[in-house]
């Protein structure tokens, strides 16, 4: 269990059982589309694999949010975060982010969506201020399902840009583990 500030922590799931992975579960559901999450079936797959963190974040005891991440021995992968929509505005993505950013100095890489409306931008934006590089390059997330096609989007790096070794050391060696 990782200690935030203001009675805010964050614990790692092992497990679809755990109590609390049916609030972190429906909040998931509701923040990404189909084509950006995984099935319950594969969430309890990858629940399996050591390097997977399913991390659910409270505030007194009440969850509010999560990030769900990858350590690979090169760079930390944040596959999925969000704070319940009550939870939003108040900090808690900036004091997460940067905790995640203390715990260790590998390189981190978060996928975003190109910026076309002004909610995808802010999100640019909230990255930057926290000291992610946007990195221009053409890139397609592998689908969750055989049935969706790749998604186009764009790769965030902190605390630099990205370098061609650590892409395709991300591309060629954690997507394997990552998608199904």
């Amino acid at each position: 269990m990782e200690t935030l500030k203001n009675n805010t922590f964050r614990r790692r799931l092992n497990k679809l059982e755990d109590p609390d992975f049916r609030l972190a579960w429906a909040l998931y559901l509701e923040s990404f589309p189909t084509e950006e999450r995984r099935t319950k079936e594969d969430q309890g797959r990858v629940l399996l694999d050591d390097s997977y963190h399913f991390d659910v974040i409270y505030t007194n005891q009440e969850v509010i949010g999560f990030i769900l991440w990858w350590k690979f021995e090169q760079l930390r992968y944040v596959e999925h975060l969000a704070l319940d929509r009550e939870q939003r505005s108040h900090g808690y993505g900036s004091q997460i982010l940067e905790q995640f950013k203390e715990e260790s100095s590998l390189p981190i890489i978060l996928e975003v969506e190109k910026p076309e409306t002004l909610v995808q931008q802010k999100r640019i934006k909230l990255y930057e201020r926290l000291g992610f590089h946007l990195n221009t390059n053409e890139y397609f997330q592998p689908p969750y399902s055989q049935h969706q096609p790749p998604l186009s989007l764009l790769l965030m790096t902190w605390p630099q840009k990205l370098s061609s070794h650590l892409h395709n050391y991300f591309i060629h060696y954690c997507h394997s583990s990552i998608f199904p």
